[in-house]
């Protein structure tokens, strides 16, 4: 459950509330007041993050669908389609509650990225880590039990029975996503339905296992655990750094100077550093002026999580710096093209590449990260991101140029330089 990069908040919710809703279905699946529970808190785990509690979706219906094998009957029916009626009537109606007429757009969009995403989009080779032998061990411990208590008929009379079906399937569809990107927080996170399921003391009957077996499974959950944490410490030690140089800064009574400008736009968080960067405050500054409050801006690759310390709105649809499809970033580019006040935002080094002669060699750094013991570790260990982001790095800088780059050199020239941050403004077209 932990990720520094998401905060424990969100990413707990996001893996545990459909859990909740599996547990609850099986415990009781032919009741309808079970039923229609579970689906309401499915349909809220959709709205909130679609991406495992889809998974979850998947394995409801599987488990519908084979308790209606085993033993066919008009009640598997109904409530089934109670349950699916209702979460999916919850997703729409918090979506539409959050969106208004915009939700269209949200499921547009969201369909768009899973189909993309299914194709392979922004996935790394795997390749095996101590961490993946270690949960697909599980995994395999997992099917053995599951498939031995089907083969021999066995009845699933047993709601922890229930539950280690459904959460097997819910691993086995979350490895879709899971398998795509293949790094420590997405494989990992397609197992912890079954590393659940080996861990509660639900009552079975069904799904039986022996006290060796349990041993080996718990040991197999503590290794993947443990590499876990491995492959987040190193962001989670500069996390911490940020944390301990501000506590010590509070202790000290250091008060920030420089900050925001007092009329940004947006709220602006650059003032909570104990050091303001003087770049970008200067840029929110500039950005905060009448001439320039309110104007669409375009914030450039690497930068598009700076409008909350820029004082500004971030009103482009991209979900971060990867672009995800060519058409999505050919269409940011007209956007941001449009409008004749439009300002663009990116960082020297980017704009350097972006603006070099045709022929150039224009590749930015390809490790965004400096080496250490602990990644080097990792990399065997843990997960397959310290190599995947070394080649996929310029690649995603390639696809903001081929893209978005080509109507902002078309449209915008050099307005200032301050610091590391470049302003473009749209040239005079009249």
């Amino acid at each position: 459950l932990m990720n520094p990069l998401l905060g424990l908040n969100y990413n707990g919710i996001r893996r545990l509330l459909p859990l909740a809703a599996l547990l609850l279905l099986a415990r009781n699946p032919r009741s309808i007041g079970h039923a229609a529970l579970a689906a309401v808190l499915l349909g809220l785990s959709v709205a909130y993050a679609h991406d495992y509690s889809l998974g979850s979706a998947f394995a409801a219906a599987g488990l519908y669908a084979i308790l209606f094998i085993r033993r066919p009957s008009v009640e598997l029916i109904e409530r089934s389609l109670t349950f699916g009626v209702v979460a999916v009537g919850t997703w729409l109606l918090v979506s539409w509650a959050l969106l208004g007429a915009d939700v269209g757009a949200y499921i547009a969009d969201t369909r768009s990225l899973v189909g993309r995403f299914g194709l392979g989009e922004a996935g790394f080779r795997f390749y095996w880590t101590a961490n993946a032998l270690a949960a697909f061990g599980l995994l395999s411990l997992g099917v053995v039990v599951a498939g031995r208590a089907l083969a021999e008929q066995e009845g699933l009379s047993g709601w922890g029975d229930r539950f280690f079906l459904a959460a097997l399937l819910a691993t086995l569809v979350s490895l879709k996503s899971g398998l795509n990107r293949s790094d420590v927080w997405h494989l990992s996170g397609a197992f912890f339905p079954i590393c659940v399921a080996f861990l509660l003391p639900l009552p079975r009957q069904a799904m039986r296992w022996s006290r060796t077996t349990q041993q080996v499974a718990v040991g197999l959950t503590a290794i993947v655990a443990a590499t876990h944490g491995l492959g987040n410490a190193p962001s989670a030690a500069y996390i911490a750094e940020g944390w301990l140089r501000g506590a010590r800064d509070v202790g000290a009574g250091l008060v920030a100077r420089g900050g925001c400008a007092a009329n940004t736009e947006a709220p602006c968080i650059e003032n909570e550093r104990s050091h303001p960067r003087a770049d970008v405050v200067a840029v929110g500054t500039w950005l905060a002026e009448p001439a320039q409050r309110g104007r669409r801006v375009l914030l450039y690759g690497e930068l598009w999580s700076f409008g909350q310390r820029l004082g500004v709105y971030k009103r482009d649809h991209l979900n971060d710096d990867f672009i995800y499809d060519d058409a999505r970033g050919v269409a940011v580019g007209e956007w941001i093209a449009a409008k004749p006040g439009a300002i663009v935002v990116m960082t020297r080094d980017w704009y350097d590449r972006l603006y070099a002669p045709a022929g150039a060699d224009t590749i930015g750094a390809t490790a965004p990260f400096a080496p250490s013991v602990v990644k080097e570790a990792g990399e065997w260990l843990a997960s397959v991101h310290y190599r995947g982001v070394v080649v996929e790095r310029p690649l995603a800088e390639l696809r903001w140029r081929r893209t978005v780059g080509v109507r902002v050199r078309q449209h915008f020239t050099l307005e200032r330089t301050t610091g590391a941050l470049v302003v473009l403004t749209r040239r005079n077209t009249s």
